[in-house]
């Protein structure tokens, strides 16, 4: 702190201010989680023809989709976002109910 004697093993130094980083701009691409549940198993190809036939979403907009052992993520043009999340939300998947939540 300031006033303080430091140790003589600690060297002095000298207190500057923190130059302001600018400002990211906003992404392009927003991720949405997919979970059915512990013990649904989400198939890639079961994951992008949910958002091309029932999100009505184009190959171009969607970027990846990341499988894990009970949930997906899905990355996703940020335009489409609004207007896809209903049709998609609390939607079923081979009898399976699927909850897809923004990240």
């Amino acid at each position: 702190l300031v006033g303080e004697d430091l140790p003589t093993f600690i060297p002095k130094t000298e207190i500057g201010m923190l130059i302001k980083s600018p400002v990211r701009s906003e992404s392009l691409w927003t991720t949405f989680f997919i979970s059915g549940g512990r013990k649904v198993i989400i198939p890639n190809c079961d994951t992008a023809g949910l958002f091309i036939k029932q999100g009505l979403v184009e190959n171009d907009q969607m970027v990846a989709i990341e499988l894990k052992l009970d949930c997906a993520f899905v990355d996703l043009h940020t335009q489409k976002v609004n207007e896809l999340k209903p049709m998609v939300d609390n939607c079923k998947l081979k009898n399976k109910k699927l909850r897809v939540t923004l990240i």
